[in-house]
């Protein structure tokens, strides 16, 4: 078999991955190398830091992750703006993952009559300073994905996003607004645009928690 096509390519990859950064926070944390090991010169180490420093979690991950838990979902749907709402009702289980870094929640309902699953994973980005959302579901094959900063209050967030519209296979740009009303209530808008470039409400969740 060749190494293209070998299915321990990975984990060789990963492996010597973890030995490195083994050792590269041996030598930070530690006065002394290890023996045979040069020290980290200061540009070296100021660069460890700075990648040190953007992996921990801060109060915008803490936010996110506060909405762990298992909750009642009653969602509003518009195909366009003059069309009638069509209310639905599910279950959303969050989750936080990765060490608090991101909150997983998967979606179990329905949509247009019809059964409905989702899965969305959101966190905040240290280096980007901006929240970043990716949106998969039954509805579809691809991936929704957008980029958000907060108001002053950290509690409502706006996202700008991206997705490919099945109907003309274009990419569509897409306006979202968390907002974290309680420890038990938050709620989820979307805004999409008509062909004319027209924004309109599409989208409306109000999650309760159980």
């Amino acid at each position: 078999m060749s190494s293209r096509t070998s299915p321990y390519r990975w984990l060789a990859g990963a492996l010597a991955l973890v030995v490195a950064t083994a050792f590269v926070t041996t030598q930070v944390f530690s006065e002394d190398p290890p023996q045979g090991q040069p020290k980290m010169t200061p540009e070296e180490q100021k660069t460890f830091e700075a990648c040190m420093k953007a992996a921990i979690p801060g109060p915008q991950h803490k936010q996110l992750v506060s909405i762990a838990g298992t909750w009642d979902v009653a969602t509003t749907f518009w195909m366009k703006p003059d069309a009638p709402p069509s209310p639905s009702t599910g279950v959303t289980k969050a989750k936080a993952i990765l060490g608090d870094r991101w909150i997983m929640e998967e979606f179990e309902g329905q949509m247009m009559g019809g059964p409905f699953g989702g899965l969305g994973i959101t966190g905040y980005d240290n280096v980007k300073k901006k929240y970043v959302n990716i949106w998969m579901d039954t509805m579809g094959t691809g991936a929704m994905i957008s980029e958000g900063t907060s108001d002053a209050t950290g509690k409502i967030i706006t996202y700008i996003g991206t997705y490919e519209d099945p109907a003309t296979n274009k990419t569509k740009t897409y306006r979202s607004i968390s907002k974290f009303i309680s420890d038990s209530k938050h709620t989820f808008e979307m805004y999409d645009k008509t062909p004319e470039g027209k924004e309109f409400k599409c989208l409306d969740i109000v999650y309760t928690r159980k």
